[in-house]
């Protein structure tokens, strides 16, 4: 039986038993478009549910009012994560793989290997890319799963990445590392002084005993100690 005579026999038991065959399309036109937003192509989306490209654009950009109900529910199903049936992806989560990676001290060349690359760099100008295949997004994914709870043999490495602004695995624990818009965990990171501001590079001075000082908290106590200078002045 063919997938269409399949959807046929499945809306007439639904009419049979006076089940819907159609739902509000606004639902899911909000949720192409979410997509969207994301990144997702029409048809990684369209890939992802199992249903005609076309479909995807019917639904996005014709003005009807009802859609039926099981296109609509395969759509729903389909999120920014990479499936199989997908062979283009987004690259986001793959380079934050990798990026963690290089800052826990594994140097892309290696990675590189281990991947099937030929070179750093062309594994370099992959990770650069909007959008990878499935099979090397899985193959990072695989990878990062492997080594993210090892140290790398290259301090080098892991120094680079740090200065680069890289967040290594652990600022990515919970967290979604292949949603586009999700943040790692700077605290995780940087650490944080006792004020709350974060140890990042930019915010970071050292002091001449080799410690770390908090560039905020120096320029507020500064402020402050001209404001009680000038107060003093005028009282």
């Amino acid at each position: 039986m063919t997938a269409t005579a399949k959807a046929r026999k499945r809306a007439e038991l639904r009419r049979a038993r006076g089940l819907p065959n159609t739902v509000p399309i606004e639902r899911v036109r909000d949720h192409i478009q979410y997509l969207v937003d994301l990144g997702l192509t029409h048809t990684m989306i369209s890939q992802g549910a199992e249903v005609g490209r076309s479909t995807v654009g019917w639904i996005l950009y014709r003005n009807n009012h009802f859609v039926c109900i099981d296109p609509a529910a395969k759509i729903l199903q389909v999120t920014h994560l990479p499936v199989p049936s997908q062979p283009t992806v987004l690259t986001v989560g793959a380079r934050r793989r990798t990026r963690a990676l290089n800052a826990l001290g594994w140097p892309t060349n290696e990675l590189g290997h281990r991947l099937g690359q030929s070179s750093r760099s062309t594994l370099n100008k992959t990770l650069a890319s909007t959008y990878t295949t499935y099979a090397m997004w899985s193959r990072v994914r695989d990878l990062y799963d492997e080594l993210s709870g090892t140290p790398g043999p290259s301090p080098d490495s892991a120094k680079r990445a740090k200065a680069a602004g890289h967040p290594p695995p652990l600022a990515w624990e919970g967290i979604d590392i292949d949603h586009p818009l999700t943040e790692p965990d700077w605290v995780a990171v940087w650490g944080q002084c006792k004020h709350g501001h974060l140890y990042s590079p930019e915010n970071t001075a050292t002091r001449a005993d080799g410690s770390r000082a908090c560039r905020t908290c120096q320029r507020e106590g500064n402020t402050r100690a001209r404001a009680n200078k000038r107060a003093h002045t005028t009282a």
